[in-house]
């Protein structure tokens, strides 16, 4: 998933070094992220989260402090972060915490013990919807601006125009009527 210049960055959150070591290690081999970052526990992962501009999000569902429910609703009370897809590695069977998770937000929740093949071919995955999700935001940025601007001349067009002079009338209007009302 080479796209020119555009950085791809992962954030790992897993409280566990081994763990982290060798999901890394997978990571790094399949060349999908230029860039890795590590986080051992649910707060630091947060931090790095807001801080850094982050493609997507490997978390383990249990962590010590802020545990990957938590992570989740955390990261929703942000707008910088919420498009962020997050993806959980846990070992729970627990079929009714999967899917609040998912319900909630996670792209998706991977089974411990895990093989690399299938955890790389569900993170590109996720980096494709991400990035076809971004396009989509600055496609629809651009619509709605031409939408509303001549591109030629920079002026506003006709049809905002006809939409500022409508919702003008109709605010006149009301305050005629208040006025009126206020005289009687």
């Amino acid at each position: 998933v080479r796209r020119g210049s555009r950085v791809a960055t992962i954030l790992l959150i897993d409280d566990s070094e081994v763990h982290r070591a060798d999901i890394r290690a997978a990571i790094e081999a399949s060349r999908l992220f230029d860039r890795v970052l590590q986080a051992a526990d649910g707060l630091r992962g947060l931090k790095l989260l807001l801080a850094e501009p982050v493609d997507v999000v490997l978390c383990d569902l249990e962590l010590p402090g802020l545990d990957g429910d938590k992570l989740l609703l955390a990261r929703a009370a942000h707008p910088s972060s919420a498009t962020v897809p997050f993806v959980f590695l846990t070992a729970s069977q627990d079929m009714g915490r999967r899917a609040r998770l998912l319900e909630s937000g996670a792209c998706d929740a991977i089974t411990k013990p895990f093989h690399p093949i299938d955890l790389i071919a569900r993170l590109r995955l996720h980096l494709k919807v991400k990035r076809l999700q971004d396009e989509l935001l600055v496609k629809n940025a651009t619509l709605a601006r031409l939408s509303t601007v001549d591109e030629l001349t920079g002026l506003r067009s006709r049809r905002y125009v006809s939409e500022v002079l409508s919702i003008e009338f109709q605010r006149a209007r009301i305050g005629d009527q208040c006025a009126r009302a206020t005289l009687q």
